[in-house]
């Protein structure tokens, strides 16, 4: 019962960002990503489920990722960002991508972690977790539906910004210390 009570509270509040408004607890947003969990645990009955019943509980994850709050809450927990990979349907030889509702659940997952990545709650696990730049990429070169490989596209582009930002540090330095040259040539 805990997560479908969890899933309407995050269709009532999940994208809510006001401060002393309503926000959802770190157990409402746990059961959720619990159940999204389940359909990617080999051991759990919901493996077996087609991909548009887990597509539901994505497009909540979906929703609960706007808000900061929520996104320390996904962060923390144990398996959301491999779920959120698995999601993703990226494996050739994956059941699920070849089912009804394949095309959303890889573009909901590719939403989900795009949200992560917009900010640094977000963006530094996804830049330490070993699975997400490697997927991201793969996405980008072989997604079923151009919004999926948008989405995998700009979060490749948020989580690339420190390396960008580092380069851009390196040639300022080096184009400071650079001595100026003038190159001209003879008329004659």
């Amino acid at each position: 019962t805990a997560a479908p009570a969890a899933n309407a509270a995050v269709q009532l509040i999940g994208r809510n960002e006001a401060d002393g408004g309503l926000t959802l607890s770190r157990g409402a947003v746990h059961a959720v990503l619990d159940a999204f969990g389940n359909f990617f645990d080999k051991s759990k009955r919901h493996f077996s489920a087609l991909a548009s019943r887990a597509l539901g509980e994505c497009w909540s994850i979906t929703h609960m990722v706007v808000s900061d709050a929520n996104k320390a809450f996904i962060v923390e927990h144990p398996t959301a960002i491999d779920s959120l990979v698995s999601g993703l349907l990226l494996e050739d030889d994956n059941p699920r991508r070849g089912q009804p509702g394949a095309q959303e659940l890889q573009h909901a997952c590719a939403l989900a972690l795009q949200n992560l990545a917009l900010s640094p709650i977000g963006a530094g696990p996804l830049r330490a977790h070993r699975r997400v730049m490697e997927a991201l990429h793969t996405l980008v070169e072989g997604g079923m539906t151009d919004e999926a490989r948008r989405c995998a596209s700009g979060a490749l582009f948020e989580l690339k910004a420190e390396q960008r930002r580092e380069t851009t540090e390196v040639l300022s330095v080096a184009a400071a210390a650079a001595e100026h040259i003038m190159l001209s040539y003879n008329w004659d």
